[in-house]
C-alpha cells in the first residue's frame, strides 16, 4: 500500500461520516481533512516543486468544493457559481500554471503540470 492509498484509507475512516445514499463510493471530507490525510501520509523528502504542486491542487480542490457547495442548478440544466468562487478557482489554476512545463514533447495544462511535478510521488498515476 503506497502513501496515497493510506491517505485515502484515512479519509474513508473519518468518524461520523457516511457516503451519500446515491453514491456509496463517495468520500465526504472537508478540504482541511483532505490536507491532513495527505500530510500525515506523505513520504519524507518532498521537494519544493512537489509541495507547490500539492498546495496548488489542494487550493483548487478547496475552491471547487466551496464553489459547488454554494452553487445552484438552473431550470435549463446550467449550474450557477458565484463570481467570488470562480475567481478563487481561477487563482488556484493560475498558481498551477506557474509550475514548470518541462515534460519533453508535451504542451501541458495546469493539472498536467501538477501531475508531472508529482510523478515521483505518484508513479502509478495515469
Amino acid at each position: 500500500m503506497d502513501w496515497i492509498d493510506k491517505a485515502i484509507r484515512d479519509l474513508c475512516e473519518l468518524p461520523d461520516r457516511s457516503s451519500p445514499e446515491d453514491d456509496q463510493e463517495a468520500i465526504v471530507a472537508t478540504p482541511g481533512e483532505i490536507r491532513a490525510a495527505i500530510e500525515a501520509n506523505m513520504p519524507a523528502g518532498v521537494t519544493c516543486l512537489q509541495r507547490k504542486a500539492i498546495d496548488g491542487l489542494l487550493a483548487l480542490a478547496g475552491a471547487t468544493f466551496f464553489a459547488l457547495d454554494d452553487s445552484e442548478e438552473s431550470s435549463d440544466g446550467k449550474v450557477l457559481i458565484e463570481q467570488q468562487h470562480m475567481s478563487e478557482m481561477s487563482a488556484a489554476l493560475d498558481a498551477l500554471d506557474e509550475l514548470p512545463d518541462d515534460q519533453p514533447g508535451y504542451v501541458m495544462n495546469e493539472t498536467a503540470k501538477a501531475a508531472w511535478a508529482l510523478r515521483d510521488l505518484t508513479p502509478n498515476a495515469g
